[in-house]
């Protein structure tokens, strides 16, 4: 009888133990949970490319629908890149072969898109901007530009030995240190390439960034080279 009780003692010694393991991972992970808040722009379009050198567009579009409602079509950007000639002399790629039919031409000039787009977006959201930066925003710009609900469209620049190339997306939010309201944490971006959201580090000293794409789950690191604010 002694051992009997002497077990039934020692099996909720046991469990107890259990409990109170268990309690502690659910309260470590609800800590994890809630160690960053999240400050972000509410209900951002999510736009997935259409073609493999639309990110620039879709960005445009993205953010011109939260601001402002509406979509700009193909036309519409073929209108922007007649001013943008008119303007500077040099004819934006997609003004040739580009419109609602025809929405991803073969004629293509990557840099001359990038130096292009700052109007481009000026065209849709009304000059001046406000301000085109060759460089990554520091956090307190990050903060000042999400916190008054301007989305920033950012150029991200890869030259890793293998792939040499520039792709935009959207900053649309950043998260702070639930125990230290002044300490961000993380950015989020909106990537045209899936048409999601997704978290990225704090940009370096040296301007990387790096994120996980939503979908493919693969690891981009990229150089944070221009910011287009509105």
């Amino acid at each position: 009888m002694k051992t009997l009780n002497r077990v039934k003692s020692i099996i909720m010694a046991l469990a107890v133990a259990v409990s109170i393991s268990t309690s502690l991972n659910v309260s470590a992970e609800s800590r994890l949970a809630a160690s960053n808040v999240w400050h972000t722009l509410p209900n951002f379009p999510q736009m997935k490319q259409k073609g493999k050198y639309d990110c620039w567009k879709t960005c445009i579009q993205s953010v011109i629908s939260f601001r402002y409602g509406y979509i700009p079509t193909n036309n519409s950007f073929v209108q922007a890149g007649a001013e943008y000639f008119n303007t500077t002399g040099r004819q934006p790629f997609y003004a040739e072969g580009l419109s609602d039919a025809n929405p991803n031409p073969n004629v293509m000039d990557v840099p001359l898109n990038h130096e292009a787009l700052p109007f481009m977006i000026g065209y849709f959201h009304g000059f001046p901007l406000g301000g085109v930066y060759n460089s990554r925003l520091t956090n307190a710009q990050i903060k000042e530009q999400i916190d008054k609900r301007m989305p920033v469209i950012i150029t991200l620049y890869k030259n890793d030995g293998n792939v040499v190339g520039q792709h935009d997306v959207v900053l649309m939010g950043y998260s702070t240190s639930s125990a230290n309201p002044n300490q961000m944490t993380k950015i989020a971006i909106m990537d045209p390439t899936t048409g999601s959201i997704c978290t990225a580090s704090l940009p370096t000293s040296g301007g990387d960034v790096t994120f996980i794409a939503n979908g493919s789950g693969e690891t981009h690191t990229y150089v944070w080279s221009k910011s287009i604010v509105l």
